[in-house]
């Protein structure tokens, strides 16, 4: 019993960590969408990435991972509350 309920605990934190990098990820592409939609790109072949641009991007990335590692924790604790109950 002890042992799930460490799982179940992994398991919520899985998630919560997979519900923060989903919010990270859109703030950041939101922020991004609207620094850059004032530009014209399409005039300017070359233009020089501003530092805050390229964070914002990164900080895009890291919510993406943040998603992929909670959703791994969800799995494969699930996983093994499964096999512990067969």
């Amino acid at each position: 019993m002890f042992i799930q309920l460490i799982l179940i605990t992994i398991m919520l934190f899985g998630a919560f960590l997979s519900i923060k990098g989903r919010i990270v990820q859109r703030s950041s592409v939101w922020h991004l969408g609207n620094m850059l939609g004032g530009k014209r790109l399409l005039d300017e072949e070359s233009y020089p990435i501003t530092l805050e641009e390229e964070n914002l991007f990164l900080r895009s990335l890291s919510g993406i991972r943040m998603k992929i590692v909670g959703a791994l924790l969800m799995g494969i604790t699930a996983s093994l509350i499964i096999l512990f109950h067969i």
